[in-house]
């Protein structure tokens, strides 16, 4: 059996970029098998872009949403222990 890829998406008011940054994880050679989305309270419409975008492709994938900042290390942090995958990228 094919060990098991997960992406850790962290996130903070990244609309601007985040479609091309989906677009680019999921064209890669070899697929993925998750992607948890770690947003760190962001104001913009970066949480829907993604959910469409994961939704299309049909990508399994949760979201772990911040009401009050976590800072870059909590989030990362978090969003990396809650992928189930053997490789994390």
């Amino acid at each position: 059996m094919a060990d098991s890829v997960s992406v850790a998406l962290c996130t903070h008011n990244g609309s601007r970029h985040v479609g091309k940054q989906v677009e680019s994880i999921l064209a890669q050679s070899r697929p993925v098998n998750e992607i948890v989305m770690g947003d760190n309270a962001s104001h913009d419409d970066t949480i829907a872009i993604v959910t469409r975008l994961l939704t299309e492709a049909g990508v399994p994938f949760r979201v772990l949403e911040s009401a009050e900042p976590l800072g870059i290390t909590k989030n990362f942090e978090r969003t990396i222990l809650a992928c189930s995958g053997d490789f994390i990228a």
